[in-house]
């Protein structure tokens, strides 16, 4: 990346005024004077989007919710477990028909070996 050039100065070779103890303090700057921007975005821009001042939170609302979450949670979590209990018990019956299907089939195959 190159570097953009240097302003030329405009007539002030120092931007230092000597005072007589021999320190220097800053020439004030002459033209618009220093903005702080506008009140009313300063004023917002202390609160992200999705702030909420704490006075505004209604505690024991915000505790209902989180035991109504935790509820259902909970009861989710229950469904799943008896789905997942459902599906090992439906796996065991699927390979003992499947065990007896194979059987019935190596029976059937002799059967009609000996006619």
């Amino acid at each position: 990346r190159r570097s953009r050039p240097t302003s030329p100065t405009k007539g002030f070779d120092n931007t230092y005024a000597t005072t007589t103890d021999g320190r220097g303090s800053p020439i004030p700057r002459t033209g618009s004077p220093i903005r702080n921007g506008s009140p009313y975005r300063s004023r917002n821009r202390s609160y992200s989007p999705g702030r909420v001042d704490c006075l505004d939170i209604d505690v024991e609302a915000v505790r209902m919710s989180l035991r109504d979450f935790v509820s259902q949670l909970a009861t989710a979590e229950r469904e799943r477990e008896d789905a997942l209990s459902q599906v090992r018990s439906l796996s065991t019956q699927l390979k003992d028909l499947e065990d007896e299907r194979e059987r019935v089939e190596n029976r059937l195959t002799i059967l009609q070996k000996s006619l």
